[in-house]
């Protein structure tokens, strides 16, 4: 929910076309999360693997970077843009694939959609402010420690 809150604050334009049209939510954030994908798998190597140059052993730890491949260019057309209008794909690996696709999906998802509904309708045009101050956990799923937005109350108080 951050990284998308970050995203809407540093980029008036899409937030207002958000505001304007409110429908597009769903497929805005779909292509938040390909975008801001924050979860990194760690999985165990269950054989011996050689993989290039590179030897994996049984037992062996290996971080995956799903997030790459949600920016494959095969797949996605522009894929360093975040592009509302993209449509709501769900081809991305955020929630990975497959036996290890994370079962909560479905509700991660629809509280997104609800978090930025119900912020937008209350929250007037928003700004990220002391951005050197924000801190990111990098780990196996990445998030941002704090956030500090400023707005302009609407009625002028």
């Amino acid at each position: 929910m951050g990284f998308q809150f970050l995203h809407l604050a540093r980029n008036p334009k899409q937030q207002a076309k958000l505001r304007a049209n409110p429908e597009l939510i769903p497929q805005a954030v779909e292509e938040l999360l390909r975008f801001y994908s924050i979860v990194n798998p760690i999985r165990t190597a269950t054989k011996d693997v050689q993989i290039g140059e590179a030897q994996i052993r049984k037992g062996e730890c290996v971080l995956l970077s799903l997030e790459l491949a949600n920016f494959d260019s095969t797949e996605f057309q522009n894929p360093t843009s975040v592009d509302f209008n993209r449509g709501a794909s769900r081809r991305h690996f955020s929630f990975s694939a497959g036996p290890h696709h994370c079962i909560g999906s479905h509700l991660a998802r629809r509280e997104l959609i609800i978090a930025i509904q119900e912020w937008l309708a209350r929250v007037p045009r928003f700004e990220a402010t002391d951005m050197d101050k924000i801190e990111i956990r990098a780990s196996g799923v990445f998030g941002l420690e704090n956030l500090h937005f400023k707005w302009t109350p609407s009625d002028g108080s």
